[in-house]
């Protein structure tokens, strides 16, 4: 099998992968099949995987219903990071600029929306 080192071809897919698992709406097998094969574990990739695979795999359920609990699910550090990765996707920046881009953000605890969105901005006009 050929891996490919561009991202660029599954960047589509790797979006509706984040945004159906920030909805909780993919189970382990779902995500695994979806996954593109093809595509090179390299840096922002690798996270990615392990962001969505955590994410899925423990994603909180209401102790007496067993329901899905969707508002623990988005206060939580999993679904941060997966919603950190669909912005950086959506943005169109290269996979290096969205990997030390997501790892400042990381690294400095950045929780705002507002201020993530910002910084994707500023990383862009430096394009």
């Amino acid at each position: 099998m050929v891996m490919s080192n561009s991202i660029e071809k599954f960047r589509t897919a790797l979006i509706s992968l984040c945004q159906e698992a920030l909805k909780g709406n993919v189970n382990l097998e779902r995500f695994y099949t979806a996954w593109p094969s093809k595509l090179a574990q390299t840096g922002f990739v690798s996270e990615l995987y392990d962001d969505l695979e955590d994410g899925i795999t423990h994603f909180p359920g209401k102790l007496l219903s067993g329901k899905k609990d969707i508002d623990l699910w988005l206060s939580s550090n999993m679904a941060h990071k997966i919603y950190l990765d669909q912005r950086l996707l959506e943005s169109n920046l290269c996979e290096q600029e969205m990997f030390s881009l997501r790892n400042k953000i990381l690294d400095e605890d950045i929780k705002s929306r507002e201020v993530i969105e910002s910084l994707i901005k500023e990383q862009k006009t430096k394009m």
